[in-house]
């Protein structure tokens, strides 16, 4: 039951805060929760430039394989981390 919650609390996190990175902030991995968030701030601030537009779309598609990484139970969402 613990580890379905948790499941529930990275899909939940992913699904509302993906494009924030939080649902690797959750899991422990900060480095890819900053790099999302890093990508996510450089594609809003050079959107008006249109050079944002294919980094807010490249960090679409990877909160979207991330979310189905979580549903999967696959790769780096397979274990169990804290809290």
């Amino acid at each position: 039951s613990g580890a379905f919650n948790l499941t529930i609390c990275k899909l939940l996190f992913c699904l509302f805060f993906g494009v924030f990175g939080a649902h690797n902030f959750y899991t422990g991995f900060n480095g890819m929760g900053a790099a999302q968030l890093v990508l996510l701030l450089v594609g809003w601030l050079f959107s008006f430039l249109l050079i944002g537009i294919p980094l807010l779309i490249a960090l679409s598609i990877w909160v979207f394989v991330d979310l189905i990484m979580i549903i999967a139970s696959s790769g780096r969402f397979a274990y169990v981390f804290r809290p």
